[in-house]
């Protein structure tokens, strides 16, 4: 909680809970008032992380913004009007997620560390009036998925002893999972497939085998090809 507090740089209503977080954190994290005992996976050095509190509030004063963004794919930042309606964490990086002026998709996600710059638009804000945001995320992993995409069926057979670490630590609240073989744990799953899912997958290398879909299974296979190809 202490680590999560700290990237809020400039909120205002966390100054003073933010002046206390020195002796919060040595009174909770520390034996002897030196050594820390306890360490969260969190990058101090991650770009974007200062963009929180002012987009924030836009968020919460309903307020359009002109943002420059540039992707990993681009050359120069691309000058869009953005209207955002939430920030989310995922993997240690955050996102605004919003809606982008004479776009077709009803929301567009962002990362904070690739946003050059922005500031308030005179554009009239569009609020978010279809998204019930307690239950987006419920069908698939991360920030990535379009008004097209559908729910599949994913079947996955994960080996021991990779296939412990899944029971303990599931891919997604809603899996389901049992044992077919004293090594094999099955996997169920109904998502949306993302880049996000198929990077989760990947990191399982060679103890994770897709049953189905075959256009997931055979995704997977085409990068490990390329990984091979290199």
């Amino acid at each position: 909680m202490i680590d999560i507090l700290s990237q809020f740089d400039g909120m205002e209503q966390l100054q003073m809970i933010k002046e206390f977080l020195p002796q919060l954190s040595e009174g909770l994290n520390s034996v002897d008032g030196k050594n820390p005992i306890i360490y969260t996976d969190t990058n101090k050095y991650l770009k974007g992380n200062h963009h929180i509190e002012m987009l924030r509030s836009h968020i919460v004063n309903q307020q359009a913004i002109e943002m420059d963004y540039q992707s990993y794919t681009s050359d120069q930042p691309k000058t869009q009007i953005f209207h955002p309606h939430i920030l989310k964490e995922y993997n240690n990086r955050w996102f605004v997620i919003g809606y982008v002026d004479e776009s077709k998709h009803l929301v567009t996600n962002f990362a904070l560390d690739r946003i050059v710059s922005f500031k308030p638009s005179r554009k009239k804000y569009k609020p978010n009036r279809k998204i019930n945001w307690e239950d987006y995320f419920d069908d698939f992993i991360g920030v990535s998925r379009t008004d097209e995409d559908v729910v599949q069926k994913i079947v996955l057979h994960f080996k021991a002893p990779r296939a412990k670490y899944v029971e303990s630590k599931p891919l997604h609240p809603r899996q389901k999972m049992r044992w077919i073989s004293p090594d094999t744990l099955k996997v169920e799953l109904n998502l949306i497939i993302n880049k996000e899912l198929e990077s989760v997958l990947l990191s399982y290398g060679d103890k994770v085998e897709v049953i189905e879909p075959k256009t997931l299974r055979n995704a997977i296979r085409e990068h490990c090809k390329n990984i091979l190809a290199q």
